[in-house]
């Protein structure tokens, strides 16, 4: 959230619309609607937990955050404290065991997931109306 919150700021200005935008994401999805890291090895990569039942359509989204992460201070040399962890999403990584956060877009959540709901688990989730999801470019 905070490298959303950072870029957002900054690039207003510029009238770059994509930050503001990657910042209401973070927003509406909360802590828990990211992904946490199932385990990290000593070359600090971590595979990341797979939910079911946040759409694929997020991901590209939260990659840009993830791969946005600024190390290097104003003078170019490399910030205190430890590096980056590389965030690896994969097909075969294990499923998370936390549960689908109620009110979110119905474009937030995977599609085949929600069709699999019940009725009334689908009232209990209480989606919001789809939101668009603006095309993003990297440079």
């Amino acid at each position: 959230m905070e490298i959303a919150m950072d870029n957002a700021g900054s690039d207003t200005a510029s009238g770059d619309s994509a930050w503001p935008f990657l910042y209401k994401l973070v927003q509406i999805l909360g802590l828990n609607g990211m992904s946490s890291d199932e385990s990290c090895t000593e070359g600090r990569k971590c595979v990341v937990k797979i939910r079911g039942w946040r759409s694929a359509e997020l991901t590209p989204y939260l990659d840009i955050i993830d791969q946005d992460r600024n190390s290097l201070n104003a003078f170019g040399n490399h910030l205190q404290g430890n590096l980056p962890r590389e965030r690896i999403r994969n097909e075969g990584a294990r499923p998370s065991v936390r549960r689908a956060i109620a009110g979110l877009p119905l474009n937030f959540y995977d599609a085949t997931w929600y069709a699999s709901l019940t009725p009334a688990e689908k009232r209990r989730l209480k989606p919001l109306p789809v939101i668009t999801l603006p095309k993003i470019t990297r440079h």
